[in-house]
């Protein structure tokens, strides 16, 4: 696969590639909307836990929902696993995720001296990963000016 998982930027900051509600253990997706939520942040604390870090280490999430009516469920479930001092958070509803996907998120944790640079191939192997393809155009005259992969 030519996604990382993860990557370590010059800055010390740990980058995560979409994280989905698919289960490491069958490589299936979680059938609702609160067994994907929970399986992705539990995707993205093996990650982390993996670097040597925890959840307390994340600073922002990009959150992607497809059905924006489920924002206050995801709260509630986020709250679980950030119940002091949440990361700061952005908010957005594509018009399609990864297939079977209802939540998607991207974080950044600060990569403190506990953290280690490089994560265990077992460990990248095991969780789900999705590259997500964004286009951004300034104004419809113009063509896209950047494709994030």
């Amino acid at each position: 696969n030519p996604v990382s998982q993860a990557t370590v930027a010059a800055n010390g900051m740990l980058y995560t590639a979409g994280m989905i509600g698919r289960s490491p253990e069958t490589g299936e997706m979680v059938p609702s909307f609160a067994e994907q939520s929970h399986q992705a942040l539990r995707n993205l604390g093996a990650l982390l836990r993996e670097a040597g870090g925890g959840y307390q280490d994340v600073t922002f999430v990009q959150l992607y929902l497809l059905d924006m009516g489920a924002i206050e469920q995801f709260n509630e479930i986020f709250k679980e696993y950030f119940p002091v001092e949440p990361p700061a958070r952005a908010v957005c509803q594509p018009v399609k995720l990864y297939p079977g996907a209802l939540v998607m998120f991207t974080a950044v944790a600060r990569r403190d001296s506990v953290i280690t640079p490089l994560l265990s191939a077992s460990v990248m192997a095991s969780l789900p990963m999705v590259a997500l393809t964004v286009t951004v155009s300034a104004a419809p005259s113009l063509a896209p000016r950047s494709r994030l992969t």
